[in-house]
């Protein structure tokens, strides 16, 4: 919920997903729960027009939060987007309607 971009699971991996398709890796096991990421998280305070995609390049309190290749996947896939979506409108990365970001996550099958 709120402006955050993507879910992740909230750290432990008893629930099983199974990614189908041709293009498939594998199996990503996640737990029900989830958090969010704030969309800021993604923006450098001091750097205008990009859009930090590394995981674990993010600012966060907690960066045990991202130790898990899962969440670091979904930030990237959200800031790839953000950026995306960012050209689509013509603004900066600063500048991003979030509701955008989200919607096209979601179309993308991102839980959000």
């Amino acid at each position: 919920g709120g402006g955050g971009v993507g879910g992740g699971g909230g750290g432990a991996w008893d629930t099983e997903v199974r990614h189908h398709g041709a293009n498939a890796w594998g199996v990503q096991a996640l737990r029900e729960d989830s958090f969010d990421v704030p969309y800021r998280c993604l923006l450098p305070r001091e750097v205008e027009g990009l859009v930090m995609g590394a995981g674990r390049s993010i600012s966060v309190e907690h960066p045990f939060l991202l130790r898990c290749m899962a969440h670091t996947m979904v930030v990237g896939q959200a800031a790839g987007t953000a950026a995306a979506v960012a050209g689509q409108q013509a603004v900066s990365p600063g500048q991003v309607a979030v509701a955008a970001v989200q919607e096209e996550l979601r179309r993308q099958g991102v839980v959000v």
